[in-house]
């Protein structure tokens, strides 16, 4: 399916996530800071994403069944808010690994969007 949000779009809503991350948090100190953060948000997008499988899971079983009395409205409306957090928990994974990159290249925000190098 061609998607009607632009990639700009997207590295917009990054860029307001990682310039709240580093006003939240600073810039990031070693490499294990950046992997450690790294790892915990692929950690929630995965979790957000399993619970859009196993729900999915349940709606082919009541559609094989053709279980009629189902509440498959309320199981596609689950997986629509899953969704929704999944994109907002990708997002936040692409920012946190700007936070890395940037870390690795002695590229430090100051919280008002200034670039510079140490």
């Amino acid at each position: 399916m061609a998607s009607a949000i632009k990639d700009i779009e997207i590295e917009a809503l990054i860029d307001k996530e990682y310039e709240q991350a580093v006003k939240r948090f600073g810039n990031n100190h070693s490499r294990h800071e950046s992997y450690a953060v790294l790892k915990e948000e692929i950690e929630e997008a995965k979790e957000e994403l399993e619970n859009i499988e196993e729900m999915l899971e349940s709606i082919w079983a009541n559609t094989k069944s053709n279980a009629v009395e189902s509440n498959v409205a309320d199981q596609f409306h689950f997986i629509k808010q899953k969704a929704l957090k999944l994109a907002i928990e990708s997002i936040q994974v692409a920012a946190v690994a700007r936070k890395g990159q940037m870390f690795e290249r002695g590229e430090f925000c100051d919280n008002r969007r200034n670039i510079r190098n140490v």
